[in-house]
C-alpha cells in the first residue's frame, strides 16, 4: 500500500484503523489506495476512510443452517426484521431466496454426509 501498488482494497469485517498498532499508521496507507471497500455490519473508523461501506447483514437477520452437539441438523430462521433505513445493495436478498438457499445448503450437507454425527 505504501508503494502504491494496491488499486483495490476489500476489507471483510474487522476495524483495522482501530485495531492496527499506532506506529503502523494504517490511516495514511489506506488514503493511498484509489478504491477501498469495507464490508461490515457497523459503520466505524475504517468505514469513514473507505470509499464504499457495504453493510453486512447481522447474524440475526439471515437464514442459515446448524448442527447440534448430538448431530441433529436444523435450519436457522431470521429472528429479527431488517431495518428499512439500512441500505444493503450487495448483501440483501429477499427472504424467499435466502430461505431457499438455506434449505438447499442443508439438504446438500445431509446428502454428502457433512452433517453426520462425529
Amino acid at each position: 500500500m505504501d508503494a502504491g501498488k494496491v488499486d483495490l482494497l476489500l476489507i471483510l469485517g474487522g476495524n483495522p484503523l482501530y485495531d492496527a498498532p499506532h506506529d503502523f499508521d494504517f490511516t495514511s496507507k489506506l488514503k493511498r489506495v484509489p478504491t477501498a471497500i469495507h464490508l461490515s455490519p457497523y459503520y466505524d473508523e475504517t468505514s469513514v476512510y473507505c470509499h464504499w461501506h457495504v453493510s453486512e447483514s447481522h447474524y440475526l437477520e439471515t437464514w442459515s443452517d446448524a448442527r447440534a452437539y448430538d448431530g441433529t441438523a436444523t435450519i436457522i430462521q431470521p429472528s429479527s426484521r431488517r431495518s428499512i433505513t439500512r441500505v444493503q445493495p450487495m448483501t440483501w436478498w429477499p427472504p424467499s431466496v435466502t430461505s431457499r438457499l438455506a434449505r438447499l445448503r442443508c439438504r446438500a450437507r445431509l446428502l454428502d454426509g457433512s452433517f453426520r454425527s462425529p
